[in-house]
Parts: structure tokens; sequence; C-alpha cells
């Protein structure tokens, strides 16, 4: 009867240890706040041919006040939104996100690192409501230099 009573607190004692061994890596895993920093000044202020996920490409102009002017792949409308730099601890990695609306859309560094880019507002997003022709679903920045005359 007493090794029974013994069970309980070694199955208890068990069940703490691994649960601080699983949340360690976790908590270990914050990314530091400079290397963060160091990105979104990088990121900030370019004009971006973002791949976000759902139907095709993203014109997106990230202001470096965090403001964020966001035009769709079949759209010509100019949305402002806004963008921020964080840590995806499903991708372990830096994470830029585009938010317009209530949509909210990432990606990864090395996603950003291949995604085509110019400094500056060179469409001039952020001083219009429209472009003046409708982006196709996979634009490139020639594409949408045009539809920005």
């Amino acid at each position: 009867m007493r090794r029974f009573l013994r069970l309980p607190t070694c199955v208890a004692a068990i069940a703490l240890a691994v649960a601080a061994t699983i949340s360690a890596p976790a908590s270990a895993q914050k990314w530091p706040k400079a290397e963060i920093d160091a990105y979104a000044r990088s990121f900030a202020g370019k004009t971006y041919v973002m791949s976000l996920g759902g139907l095709g490409n993203t014109l997106v102009y990230a202001a470096p006040d965090g403001r964020a002017y966001v035009v769709r792949a079949f759209d010509k409308a100019v949305v402002p939104g806004s963008w921020e730099i964080s840590y995806s601890m499903s991708n372990r990695s830096l994470i830029a996100c585009v938010r317009r609306s209530s949509v909210k859309q990432c990606a990864t560094q090395a996603l950003m690192a291949q995604s085509p880019s110019r400094r500056g507002d060179v469409f001039a997003l952020s001083q219009r409501r429209a472009l003046n022709r409708v982006l196709s679903i996979n634009f490139d920045l020639a594409e949408a230099a045009r539809a920005a005359r």
C-alpha cells in the first residue's frame, strides 16, 4: 500500500520536470530587441513587392513612422495601414507584418530578403488613393511603375 501512495508523488514530480523542460526553450526563444529594432530600421522607408500569401503579390510602401500604404494584386486602390517587425515562435525568425483594415499578413525575414524593393516611396503611394490601372496577379516593380504613371 505504501508503494501506491508514492506513485502520485513521483508522477507529479515528473510532470513538473517535463513542464519546466518544455517551457524553458520557449521562453529562451525571445529575440533580442536590438535585432528587432535594427531590422525595423532597415525595413522602413522602402517600397516592396511582397508575396504575403493569398492571391498574388502586394505592393507596400513601409513609411518610417510605421504607416503602410498597400495595393493588392487585381486592384488599384491604395489602402492605408501599418507595419511592424516582431518575432515568430512558429518560424523562429523575425517577421515583417503589414496590416490593412482588419487583415494582417506577415512574411519572414528570409522571404523579405528575396522580395524586390526600392528605397523611398517610389510610386508616391502615401500621397495617392489609387494607381492609374489594376495590377496583375504576379506583378513586379516595372509593372507597378507603369500603373503609377
